[in-house]
């Protein structure tokens, strides 16, 4: 009897992290927006504004310092 392999994508796991991960980005896509259309009603730019650096800069900095430490080790090492 042959055993029939399913895609990748068809794993449990797979499917609940493909989910989980599209409802964060939704969820953090509201919450942009419901920011910028609360500073707009209020006319508080300059509120929007830093709370938006505030949200994206962490980001940004982890970013830029996690492709310079991929770039300096060996890959091997970095994912052990």
């Amino acid at each position: 009897m042959h055993h029939i392999s399913h895609p990748t994508w068809l794993n449990a796991s797979v499917v609940k992290l493909a989910l989980t991960q599209s409802l964060q980005g939704l969820a953090g896509v509201m919450f942009s927006m419901g920011l910028v259309f609360t500073s707009t009603q209020n006319n508080d730019t300059a509120g929007l504004a830093l709370t938006l650096l505030t949200r994206t800069l962490p980001t940004l900095i982890c970013a830029f310092i996690g492709g310079v430490l991929a770039d300096r080790f060996s890959k091997k090492r970095i994912f052990l």
